[in-house]
């Protein structure tokens, strides 16, 4: 999931990004990447058509930007029986 959404944040063709608390924009030349929560699952959406379950059995999630190119999320997700809070900053 992290290097999903890094790989795409870090194209050369990144033209602007749109953060939210619960809301990921991606914007390149044509395309627009969304990510956001969806019915416990972390759903990825281009050109705002579809949807691509990038992560099942996710409860919250937040993205905050960390500097010009990185964004933090934060993650509460369950393993097994336990739901459990992970931080990646891509």
């Amino acid at each position: 999931m992290a290097k999903e959404i890094g790989s795409t944040l870090h194209d050369s063709r990144v033209r602007n990004v749109n953060v939210t608390n619960h809301y990921l924009e991606i914007r390149q030349n044509n395309a627009v990447y969304t990510y956001r929560l969806r019915n416990l699952k972390l759903i990825k959406q281009v050109n705002y058509k579809g949807n691509i379950t990038v992560l099942n059995q996710v409860r919250n999630v937040n993205f905050t930007k960390v500097g010009r190119k990185n964004i933090k999320i934060d993650i509460l997700v369950k393993v097994g029986d336990k739901w459990i809070e992970k931080s990646f900053i891509v």
